[in-house]
Parts: C-alpha cells; sequence; structure tokens
C-alpha cells in the first residue's frame, strides 16, 4: 500500500493519496491507468491487467489484486552493425509513402506563438542537442534486397530556418503556416524534421516544428516540446543544461517488437482482435453529402464547438458515478450519435493509444502509437447507463490486448481492402486530458498559432480536448464526404445529445434528444407548407372537359390507329355503360387484364367514368398470380382480350373482351353520374412480404391533386405528345394517360416488341416527336446510351423526362444528353404505390453541374413529408430516418387486409385532425438544409430493381415451398457498379440436391419475371450471426459460384465457343450449355446492350435487341450469326470469323 499510495501520487500529480481514495475521483483517466500499470510494473515486478483498475480503483483495494509476474522481456539495445528493421507502424506509413511519395497526409506540425526577445542561438543550440539525443530525429528509410530498414546518420545538423513576416496579416501568418506545413519530407534522403520560425514582429515569433508521422506522434510533440523548452531555458540564460541520458532509442525498440510479434502472448492477441472483431462491418454506413470516391483522397478540414464547464462537469459527474471514465462517456456519445445517425447497431471506432506502456519508453521520440478497434453492440435500445457498461467492457478488452500492433491486426484479418475507405472502421475518436504541467519556453510567454488541417486520414475524427472553461469539440472530417454545414450540425447534435445524456442516463439511447425547438419547428411545419387548392372533380370529368375544348386534338395513337378527344370520349361512354350494365357500380371493381393496344387505356378512361376502380393485371404474371389477383379482388367485370381467356381461368367476373366490343354503336354521351371524389380510382397489386401481392386502393381526390399540382410545374404545364411506356400495372401508366390528356395532348402507344428493343425505341422516339417521357432509371439509362450511340440527340423533340420508381442516378450519359439538350428538363419524382408521386425535383442549372444521386426533392401539394425515428419523433436536418407521407395524396388502404393497412397507415401526429393519416414507406430519407430529401434506401428488407418494388421475403416463402429446398435466403446484389442482380441462396432439404432448372421453372411459374433470381446458389447450410440471423453479410459472391444447367449439351465450334465466353462473362457463371436462355440466368435490358455491343464491335454484324430476345439461347444465337448477312459494315470494323474466337477469348481474360 506505502508503494502503491506513492506511485498513485507521482502519476496523479498530487501531494496526498489516502487507501481510500478513488483513482478516478482524483483525476484518473485511461491513459494515466495505463502510466499507473506501467510503474507498478517496473517497482513492484506485478503484472497487473487493467480491467482490475476499474473493478478495484482504491489503493486498499487493488493492493490484494496484485500478482508476481514476468513483466515480458527487457528492451535491451540493439546491435547497431545488423540491418535496422521498421517497426509495424512505420513499415505501414513506409509502404504509403512508396505509393504517393509527394504526400503530405502524414505530416505532423506543432506551433506556438512566442512573446518576448527570442534567443535564436540559444534556440539553434537546443534544436541540435535534441536532434543528437533522439536518434529518431536522424533518421532515414530505405528498401534492401530482402526487407525494409531505418538508417540512423551518426550526426546531423537541422539549422533553424527565421522566415520574415513582419507585414504579414493575421490571415497571410495563417496561410504562410499552411504552406510550411504542406511542404512533403523524402523519407529517403530526410531531415524528417523542419524547424521554422515566422519573425512577426521584434518581440513576437511563431515557431513551427513539422515532422513526418514515421519519427513521432503526439506523445513525441509533447516530449520534444518539453526538451526544447527546457534546453532552451538554460541556454537562454547562459547555463549548461544536460538531460538524463537515454538508456534505449526507437530502433531497439523496433528490433524487440519483431521478437515480441513471434511470442505465444501476441498468438493470444491475435486470437483475441479476431474473436472480438468477428463478421464486424466493413464500413459504417454515414449518410455522405456526397458521392464515396473509388480512391480516398484524405482532403480534410475541421470544426469545432465549445461546450461549457457547467456540462463538463456533469459529464466527469457522470463518468465517476457510473465507475469509468470521461473517455468511456464521451465514447459511448458518440457511439450513439452515429448509431442514431446510421441506424447501425454494430458499431467499430478506432482510437489512438501511445503505444508506451513500459516505462522504458515513455521519454524516446518516435513513432509509437498504436490504434484499437473498439467495437460497440447498440442493439435493443439500451439504457445510456447500460451503453456505458458496454463501451466500458469492451475499451478494458481493447486495453488489456493493445500489444498488437494495428498494422499487425490487419494482416491477420485480411478485410476486403478497399481503397476508397480504411480498413476496419472509418471513425477515431480522440480524448486529449488537460495537461498538469505549464511548460513555458523560457522567459518567453507562449500562446496559440492557428493553422489550417487540411488532410483527413479518416471519413471522421472526433477529438474532445479538455480545457480550462469545459471542454472543446472538433471533427476533423473527409471533404470529399461532407459539406462543412453537416458536420456543424453534427456538432451540434453531439451537444445536445450530452446534455439529453447527463440529464436522464437512464432512458433508451433511441429517446434521447437531438432535435432543439427551431430545428424542430422547420422540419415539421416549414419545410410542408404546401397548402393550395385543386378542382373537386372526378377524373372522368377532367377528360370530358378537354374533350369539349379539343374534340378534333389526337388523344391515342399508334402505329396504324388514331383516335380524337372526340373518338376516345365516345368510345369511353359506351364502354362505360357496357361495365356498368355488366354489374359494376360506383365503388366496383373491374380487372382490366390486356396485351398492349390502343383500347386499353379507353377501358380505363370508361371504368373510371362508370365510378368504378380499375385493378390491372399484367398478362404475363404467373397464371397463378393472375388468378390470385382475380379472386382476391373479387372483381364483378373483367376487361380483358379472348387470346387471353384460356390463361384467366373460370373467375365469376363478367368478362367484357375489347377485341369482341361494338365500339360503334350504343349510347356515346356522357353519363351523368355524380362521383363521389372519395371513390377509389385503383387497385394496383404490389409485392408482399407473405407471398402474395397486396392491392393497394388509392382515391380518385388524390389522383386529382396529383395531376392539377404537376400542371402548375416548369415544362409540364404544356400539352405534349407522351410516350405510353410503363406496363398499366404500374401506377406510373395513370401519369402518362391522365397529365397528357389533362392538357390536350397526345398519347403515344408502342407494342411490347418496342418496348424492349431500347436502340428501335430510342429511333421511334425521334422519329414520332414524343416530348415527354416517363421512364425507371432502369429504363432511362440504357435508352440514352443507344440514343448517344446512334449520335440521335440533335433530332431528339424530348422536351421532359420524368424519372420514378427507382433512385435517379446521373451518369456520363445522362450528363452528356441533357447538356446537349438545352431546353429540355429532367424531373426526379418519388412516391410509393400507396400515395403516388409525393416529391418531386427539376434538375436545375448545366447538366455538367448535377449531383450523381439528385435529392428526391420536396413535398407535392397539399402533402406533407415527416422523417422520423423508431421512437415516431422527427429526426434531424441530415440524419436519416424512416420517411412517412401525411395530407391529401395518402391511400384508402390495402383491399381485404385491414390488418396491414392498420400497420401501415397510421395516425398522424402532427395534425390537428382525428381523421389525418400517415402511410409509414419503409424508406430511409433525410432532409437537406434547404428542405429538399435525399433517399437513402429501406429501411427493411425491402429493394427495388428496375423500378419494381421487391419483398426478398415473399421470394424466400416461394422457394422455401419447393420439395428441394430447406432453407432460402434471397439479396439484391451489385457486386459490379450498375450491375444490380437477384441471388437467391438455398440450403438443400435432407436428401435432396439442388436442380438449377426445375428451381427456375418453379418460381417463374409462382413469381413475376422481375421477381425471378437470376443466380442461385446452393449451400450445405446459411451462415448465421450470433443472434441465429441469417447473417447476409458472410454470403458469398456469385462469382463463379452460380448453378447452371450446363449439364445439357455444351457449347462446339468458334461460334457457339465465342458467345458461350462473352455470355459467362457478363453473366459471370462458369459454364452454360446451348440451351439454357440468356435472361433466365441474370441477363436484363442494359447487360443485352452489352452483349449487342460486343458482338458487333467483334463481327461487325449489326444486331437489335430484338435479337436476343427472339434467340435467347447460344444455340439459337449461333445459328443467327452463322446465317446472317454482313451489311453496310466499314472494312476496318469486319473482323473475320476466323479472329472472332481469338478477339473473344483475349476479351474474356
Amino acid at each position: 500500500e506505502d508503494a502503491l499510495t506513492e506511485i498513485w501520487a507521482d502519476v496523479l500529480n498530487v501531494e496526498r493519496v489516502g487507501i481510500h481514495d478513488d483513482f478516478f475521483a482524483l483525476g484518473g483517466h485511461s491513459l494515466l491507468a495505463m502510466h499507473l500499470i506501467s510503474r507498478i510494473r517496473d517497482a513492484l515486478d506485478a503484472e497487473l491487467p487493467l480491467v482490475e483498475l476499474f473493478s478495484h480503483s482504491t489503493v486498499a483495494e487493488l493492493a490484494g489484486q496484485l500478482q508476481s509476474s514476468a513483466p515480458g522481456g527487457e528492451i535491451a539495445p540493439c546491435n547497431r552493425e545488423q540491418p535496422l528493421p521498421m517497426s509495424y507502424a512505420q513499415q505501414r506509413l513506409w509502404f504509403l509513402y512508396l505509393m504517393e511519395p509527394e504526400s503530405v497526409n502524414y505530416n505532423v506540425p506543432f506551433a506556438i506563438r512566442l512573446h518576448g526577445s527570442l534567443d535564436r542561438i540559444a534556440l539553434q543550440t537546443a534544436v541540435d542537442y535534441v536532434v543528437a539525443r533522439h536518434e529518431s530525429l536522424r533518421t532515414t528509410f530505405s528498401e534492401t534486397e530482402n526487407s525494409s530498414v531505418q538508417l540512423i546518420a551518426e550526426s546531423l545538423h537541422i539549422p533553424v530556418e527565421f522566415i520574415e513576416s513582419a507585414e504579414a496579416s493575421d490571415a497571410d501568418v495563417r496561410t504562410k503556416l499552411n504552406q510550411l506545413i504542406l511542404e512533403p519530407f523524402d523519407l529517403h534522403t530526410g531531415p524528417l524534421l523542419r524547424v521554422q520560425v515566422l519573425e512577426l514582429r521584434e518581440n513576437e515569433h511563431i515557431l513551427l516544428l513539422s515532422m513526418h508521422h514515421i519519427i513521432c506522434d503526439a506523445w513525441s510533440q509533447g516530449l520534444l516540446y518539453s526538451d526544447l523548452a527546457a534546453l532552451y531555458r538554460d541556454y537562454s540564460n547562459n547555463r549548461q543544461s544536460e538531460l538524463p541520458e537515454l538508456a534505449i532509442h526507437y530502433a531497439d525498440y523496433a528490433v524487440w517488437q519483431r521478437k515480441q510479434i513471434a511470442g505465444v502472448e501476441l498468438e493470444q492477441q491475435v486470437e483475441y482482435w479476431k474473436d472480438r472483431l468477428d463478421d464486424a462491418p466493413p464500413l459504417l454506413n454515414l449518410p455522405l453529402d456526397k458521392p464515396r470516391p473509388p480512391v480516398e483522397a484524405h482532403a480534410g478540414a475541421a470544426r469545432s464547438l465549445q461546450l461549457d464547464k457547467n456540462l463538463a462537469s456533469r459529464l466527469d459527474e457522470l463518468a465517476v458515478s457510473s465507475g469509468c471514465t470521461l473517455f468511456v462517456v464521451m465514447l459511448a456519445a458518440l457511439n450513439t450519435l452515429l448509431y442514431r445517425y446510421s441506424g447501425e447497431d454494430d458499431l467499430v471506432i478506432g482510437t489512438p493509444i501511445s503505444g508506451r506502456q513500459r516505462s522504458e519508453l515513455e521519454g524516446i521520440v518516435g513513432f509509437f502509437l498504436n490504434t484499437l478497434a473498439i467495437r460497440a453492440d447498440m442493439s435493443g435500445n439500451p439504457s445510456f447507463n447500460e451503453l456505458l457498461n458496454r463501451v466500458k467492457d469492451s475499451t478494458l478488452g481493447a486495453f488489456a490486448h493493445q500489444e498488437l500492433p494495428f498494422e499487425k491486426l490487419v494482416e491477420e484479418l485480411q478485410p476486403d481492402r478497399n481503397l476508397s475507405h480504411a480498413p476496419i472502421f472509418q471513425v477515431l475518436f480522440v480524448l486529449n486530458h488537460m495537461s498538469r504541467e505549464d511548460v513555458k519556453f523560457g522567459d518567453l510567454e507562449i500562446g496559440s498559432a492557428l493553422y489550417d488541417i487540411s488532410t483527413a486520414k479518416f471519413d471522421l475524427q472526433l477529438t474532445v480536448s479538455e480545457v480550462t472553461d469545459g471542454l472543446a469539440t472538433t471533427i476533423l472530417y473527409n471533404t470529399d464526404l461532407f459539406e462543412e454545414g453537416t458536420v456543424d450540425r453534427m456538432l451540434g447534435h453531439y451537444s445536445m445529445l450530452l446534455e439529453e445524456i447527463v440529464a436522464r442516463p437512464e432512458s433508451g439511447i433511441d429517446e434521447l434528444a437531438l432535435l432543439d425547438d427551431s430545428e424542430r419547428q422547420l422540419i415539421t411545419a416549414d419545410f410542408n407548407n404546401t397548402s393550395a387548392g385543386y378542382p373537386g372533380t372526378s377524373l372522368g370529368a377532367m377528360v370530358e372537359a378537354q374533350a369539349t375544348r379539343t374534340r378534333d386534338a389526337i388523344a391515342i395513337e399508334s402505329a396504324d390507329r388514331k383516335l380524337s378527344y372526340a373518338e376516345l370520349n365516345s368510345r369511353a361512354n359506351r364502354l362505360a355503360r357496357k361495365i356498368i350494365a355488366a354489374g359494376a357500380g360506383q365503388g366496383s371493381l373491374v380487372g382490366i387484364c390486356t396485351e398492349r393496344c390502343m383500347d386499353a387505356p379507353v377501358a380505363i378512361l370508361a371504368v373510371l367514368k362508370a365510378g368504378s376502380a380499375y385493378v390491372p393485371i399484367d398478362p404475363d404474371y404467373p397464371v397463378e398470380r393472375v388468378r390470385f389477383m382475380l379472386e382476391d379482388s373479387q372483381a364483378p367485370v373483367l376487361i380483358t382480350q379472348s387470346t387471353l381467356m384460356d390463361r384467366l381461368g373460370d373467375q365469376g367476373a363478367q368478362v367484357i373482351c375489347l377485341d369482341e366490343f361494338d365500339w360503334d354503336s350504343g349510347d356515346d354521351t356522357n353519363l351523368q353520374i355524380d362521383i363521389a371524389t372519395g371513390n377509389p380510382a385503383y387497385a394496383i397489386y404490389t409485392s408482399g412480404s407473405t407471398g402474395q401481392p397486396k392491392g393497394v386502393l388509392l382515391q380518385q381526390e388524390a389522383l386529382v391533386n396529383l395531376l392539377h399540382w404537376q400542371q402548375s410545374q416548369q415544362g409540364l404545364k404544356n400539352s405534349a405528345r407522351t410516350l405510353q411506356f410503363a406496363s398499366l400495372s404500374f401506377d406510373v401508366s395513370f401519369q402518362e394517360l391522365f397529365s397528357t390528356w389533362q392538357l390536350g395532348g397526345s398519347l403515344i402507344m408502342i407494342d411490347e416488341k418496342l418496348r424492349r428493343d431500347l436502340p428501335a425505341l430510342a429511333r421511334f422516339i425521334v422519329k414520332e416527336r414524343v416530348e415527354r417521357l416517363f421512364l425507371p432509371y432502369a429504363a432511362l439509362q440504357p435508352l440514352v446510351e443507344c440514343i448517344l450511340n446512334d449520335g440521335l440527340e440533335d433530332s431528339l423533340a424530348v422536351q421532359d423526362v420524368i424519372v420514378a420508381g427507382e433512385q435517379l442516378q446521373i451518369t456520363p450519359a445522362i450528363r452528356k444528353l441533357f447538356s446537349k439538350l438545352d431546353s429540355s428538363r429532367l424531373h426526379n419524382h418519388y412516391g410509393p404505390s400507396e400515395t403516388h408521386v409525393v416529391t418531386a425535383l427539376t434538375l436545375q442549372g448545366p447538366a455538367e453541374s448535377w449531383m450523381p444521386l439528385p435529392p428526391i426533392g420536396k413535398p407535392v401539394a397539399n402533402t406533407q413529408i415527416y422523417i422520423l425515428d423508431k421512437q415516431f419523433q422527427p429526426v434531424p436536418i441530415g440524419v436519416p430516418g424512416e420517411l412517412y407521407i401525411g395530407g391529401s395524396q395518402v391511400a384508402i388502404g390495402y383491399l381485404n387486409r385491414d390488418d396491414l393497412t392498420a400497420e401501415k397507415f397510421v395516425k398522424d401526429p402532427f395534425s390537428d385532425s382525428d381523421d389525418s393519416r400517415l402511410f409509414r414507406t419503409g424508406d430511409s430519407a433525410r432532409f437537406r438544409a434547404d428542405g429538399n430529401i435525399d433517399y437513402l434506401g429501406r429501411t427493411d428488407d425491402q429493394v427495388k430493381l428496375r423500378g419494381f418494388r421487391i419483398e426478398p421475403g415473399e421470394i424466400e416463402t416461394i422457394l422455401a415451398t419447393h420439395p428441394q429446398v430447406q432453407q432460402a435466403a434471397v439479396l439484391l446484389r451489385e457486386d459490379s457498379p450498375g450491375d444490380k442482380r437477384l441471388v437467391a441462396y438455398l440450403v438443400p432439404d435432407t436428401g435432396e440436391a439442388i436442380d438449377n432448372a426445375i428451381i427456375r421453372t418453379y418460381a417463374k411459374d409462382k413469381l413475376p419475371d422481375y421477381m425471378v433470381p437470376s443466380v442461385f446458389i446452393a449451400l450445405d447450410s446459411m451462415p448465421l450471426t450470433p443472434s441465429g440471423k441469417v447473417a447476409r453479410r458472410k454470403l458469398p459472391e456469385p462469382e463463379n459460384l452460380a448453378l447452371s444447367s450446363a449439364a445439357g449439351e455444351l457449347p462446339h465450334g468458334p461460334h457457339q465457343k465465342a458467345l458461350a465466353l462473352i455470355w459467362q462473362r457478363l453473366l459471370k457463371v462458369k459454364k452454360l450449355s446451348l440451351d439454357d436462355n440468356f435472361f433466365e440466368m441474370g441477363g436484363h435490358s442494359l447487360m443485352t446492350i452489352k452483349l449487342i455491343h460486343e458482338i458487333e464491335e467483334a463481327t461487325g454484324e449489326q444486331l437489335s435487341i430484338a435479337d436476343v430476345f427472339e434467340n435467347p439461347t447460344i444455340r439459337e444465337f449461333s445459328l443467327l450469326l452463322e446465317n446472317a448477312t454482313w451489311i453496310n459494315a466499314e472494312p476496318a470494323k469486319k473482323i473475320a470469323l476466323a479472329r472472332f474466337w481469338d478477339f473473344i477469348s483475349r476479351r474474356s481474360v
């Protein structure tokens, strides 16, 4: 106890310690705790695990825990005649230097302002002494045949550079410091220390010490300053100065470290870290302001916020009362902030540690710094008190296993290396404790010298520093990822969170507020000020009014027919009367199942005129799904075509076949029906997680509001020739029809073959002078490429392109096209089937300046958007939450699914009306500072592929019903940029083997084509998380694992083998049979274009998308090539068939 009290007093810098005084109450913290352990090891030859100090934090308690133990091997001076290895930390920086010799990312500056008369000779003498004292300051680096080594000069003179800056303003001084700091070092030649003095005035100077991180760390900066200050004090007073001799140097440590890494104890450390970081997320997915670059550039900046002394004191009190340190409290708070920002409950944050757990290393300048990865489990909405215990345990475990160099940890873990982000963790936390020493620089008064931090090694680094008047919080951020305003808000949210934590640490971390009153008002009220009037008319009446205004204008046209508005209205009236006569009335559902034809839009209008709601059913859906929709909707009337009757079965409805209907006789006047605007307009079925689709009932009033709003928007208020591209079972088709008809435009119909053949469609759009397009992004991107490839951009008449259904991306092709279309506009619309469009953005400015991922815009008229957390509370600007929709656009609910309607359509807490509801979308989003909204993906497992909303659970449910399958998991993967595909992982049932062809056929019989996985992978078992869930991150990439039916006849001959190679590469499968279907194996529209382009490039043959659809197997397509006639290919483009095999082989390597 006597020995311990003496050690404690020295470490804590206090005069007296009682045996019952608490180490942490006396000002102890994590860093001092490690010093204490080191001093105990030296003085008492006893090894004390750090965790024991936290659980036995008084001298009396700790004395009984001491264990006699060998301290782990003495660090002895090494033979300087041998090559001196680099330490692991130095080796990593050496590697980074060799990659980027001019990089300044690891320049480490230290600047201080000196007031008084500066003695130049004393300063130079002090510098000479410290350079002679510390070998690291005389070290350079090199590469031998077998290893990387450090070279230590016997002597080195580093002259102090004095820089005249008498006329410089404060801004000029800051700029000059920045320039000096950012001068690169040459690690081969050195020196790696620069000492520079800016002469501001006769008695005012700034001392700048710049070093490369490979020879120093933050501790070393303090040592260097302390040594310089002591030496300068003596020399400036004409006194000789002698500092204690150093027994060892950094090179001795590096040799010792290499030997230690081979020991058993380090093997145990490796095992600890492997276990601790098993299945840890490789990347913290914080919402970013800018797309993450493929290669991290490390451009940085910093923002700061001061926390007052009262809050700092309360945080200290919380730490002491919780039996932990301020470090643990602030780290737990940071974990909470990142959890609330990202929604991820498994976090890994890095923190630097001195790496000097042995006392003999405390006086040496060198790169000892190690970095620990501290993992936090945020799951289950723990109270902050509970989280403190979790973070404390994780921190103590990390500190107890700190000997393993981070570089060695990365080497052992072998994470997937990605140049776009740091491995293991991307956020660093640093706590700087206030020094108890006041080291003056001789007789000179010292002050701060400001310079800019312009490099960031991580996405974010939060530094909390103890200062006399509270806590200073600083975030160093990567400017390629974050905007300054975002970081300022982040600091404010951290401050607000800390206030909440000290006020109610017993609260769950989901319940702690991040939002102040002004920000709450802004995002709940100001951003949702969308009130506007709209007509109280029905959709049918709206078209009738337009037909009166423009009787002879063309309402619908196809390749061989045209209908005027008068004819459209007349035909719809006749069909509406037939619908009513067949038994449908106001509010009834009427099924519409037809191929693409001119009569289909007429049928939709007729249903609405009858006061009924239409149920669009795609005839290409599997028979089982079609019949389920008919049975579920209980539609008394079905509109179809005679050629489809066999697929529909006996559904009990009155059937009207459009191809047999008499369009020329009967009453064609407008029906005198008073249609309530609250009546449903349609019931559109979407994917459901139970294995069956669900029907969404949307009322006419919502659609009238939408159309009236759209009519007021830039570019959308004029009549236009509009392409009818969307399937009628997709809600965008409603916009195509009625936004065209409300303004007297023309609807341009196309058949399914043309719809799929995008190059031909591009030419059609030009030929037919189409002015308005509604497209999902998955169709827009390849269509734009076709337009550019064929040089059609100058012939386009397109004025407006409206993208909906999935995230709009501004690709180089889209940017290029719109930069050439000066008068054309690109609109980004967002809205689920349960509301249709609720937000919109028209991209402004030159296309070159458009963001790669544009926001989804602001709410449309009479619509409110709320972004809420798990507690149903608004989240701050920039923070992701679930997007909820209120106002006129909210649907009636789900057809025959009262339980699901109650779950998804909830009471609106922000409205004074008891009837107001919010629809919870399941989409993750965030507000920008200007009120625009960023779409961030799904909060659940639901995904979007080529514009279709898909519940993987529905696919999994279907697959698991097959006798061969015991368990199924389905992921939407994007292993190559832009190549999204559904991948099914299957565990076979006992005694069964997965037959890919059988499973694929089974899925096709029960699911729409867009829901059939492209790739099926058989697994012995599913990888599981510790909680027993499927570990989806561990599911393997499909590359070389995809099952194929290649057991059939294999390709033979040069044509077939060449085609097989290019198909395998695009589809990412190992082999294909002659009869494997390109689309069943995962091919899609974009991939088809790539396929055609490569074959055209190889053969000079001109092909169309239709060729692939009509010849989707290698057997069929090879015959097409064999029999083809070469047409108008330039001689240079004609690659002889004899060279075809060689060309494709080289492309496939």
